[in-house]
């Protein structure tokens, strides 16, 4: 229903679930009306309706991935984060070109603070695409949880340069957490090189 996606994109949720209704009078089993549907329930606050649309769309079709994310999303809502981790994981594999399913889970992942499947979520896409940006941003976030600075700051790119300061992040300045892991990192490095190396460090920070 184009017209419905047209007012879903404008959050014009009334007006979407009207024509998406009248175009399931049609079909009444299409999955992709039926998980937008489900989206402008939502967006209007309406999660049990959201979530038969999603059930109904996934019965419709179990192999539209599509209904399992945006069902994710609503669990992850409700704070139900198993069935959540379990949607979204099922989003992927059913669709594995996107890369949404899996940066939600890794950060629902950290969000729990189950930081070694966050990572191991972030380190899949990186294999598929070694320039997701967002992925090795997360999953450096992931090792700054752990406090394993150095895979932090190897995971930015361009970030290990001689002391005096961090290299622009696509046209941003790091954030501060990362700049505190690029200096922890020298430290690790200088430390172990020597004692004196060490203390020059710091006398120079």
């Amino acid at each position: 229903c184009a017209r419905g996606n047209i007012w879903l994109q404008k959050e014009e949720s009334d007006k979407a679930i009207a024509d998406y209704t009248k175009s399931l009078q049609l079909d009444p089993d299409e999955p992709t009306v039926l998980t937008n549907r489900g989206m402008s329930w939502s967006m209007k606050g309406d999660d049990d309706r959201a979530l038969k649309d999603f059930n109904r769309a996934i019965d419709a079709d179990p192999e539209y991935a599509d209904a399992y994310f945006k069902r994710a999303g609503l669990w992850s809502r409700r704070k139900e984060f198993a069935r959540a981790i379990d949607d979204f994981g099922t989003a992927f594999r059913l669709d594995p070109t996107d890369p949404k399913p899996l940066l939600q889970r890794g950060e629902l992942y950290r969000s729990q603070k189950q930081f070694k499947e966050a990572v191991a979520d972030f380190s899949t896409l990186i294999q598929r695409d070694p320039k997701n940006e967002t992925a090795l941003y997360n999953r450096a976030q992931a090792w700054v949880d752990q406090e394993i600075y150095i895979s932090a700051v190897a995971d930015l790119p361009s970030a290990l340069e001689p002391p005096g300061g961090c290299r622009p992040f696509r046209g941003r300045r790091l954030p501060s957490v990362f700049r505190r892991a690029h200096l922890r990192a020298l430290f690790l490095r200088a430390r172990r090189k020597s004692r004196s190396t060490a203390r020059d460090f710091r006398a120079a920070r």
